[in-house]
């Protein structure tokens, strides 16, 4: 580690697994004692886990070690850039783990109120509410405030 700091890398690629630092670990070193150092770990294991405990401690990538020279070339330089890279099968897996979006709601009939109320509250929008009758070119409409407590 101190080796690494002496030479004040911009780009450091970094294992998982290292003897004596944990590569994680030796991630959060880096980003506290060189924030500017972009930091890639670069490693056979494509555990969802250790990808996320990296991406948290800092690292700007996670990729593995089958990667072609060109590409690797290529992600040291997005690297340095301040891009994130995953490798795919990862990245894949990961978003498996994230809240999908929930279905967009169909819109409500013609003539169907866009919000749901009670009976009660419906008979009082009644009273309130100008009538309208057909015909009637007059334009009405019924001004409220709610407060939202909580």
């Amino acid at each position: 580690m101190a080796r690494t700091l002496e030479m004040e890398p911009d780009v450091v690629l970094m294992d998982v697994r290292m003897p004596g630092m944990d590569g994680v670990e030796a991630v959060a070193v880096l980003r506290e004692r060189a924030p500017e150092c972009r930091v890639v770990m670069l490693t056979t294991f494509d555990d969802e886990e250790y990808v996320v405990q990296a991406l948290r401690a800092g690292a700007h990538g996670h990729l593995l070690k089958d990667l072609p020279a060109e590409e690797l070339a290529h992600a040291v330089r997005l690297a340095h850039a301040g891009v994130t890279q995953l490798d795919s099968s990862v990245a894949r897996r990961l978003t498996a783990f994230l809240p999908r979006p929930e279905p967009p709601r169909p819109e409500p009939a013609a003539g169907t109120p866009a919000v749901s109320l009670s009976p009660r509250e419906t008979d009082i929008l009644r009273l309130v509410a100008p009538t309208h009758q057909p015909g009637d070119r007059r334009q009405g409409s019924v001004k409220f405030r709610a407060r939202v407590e909580g």
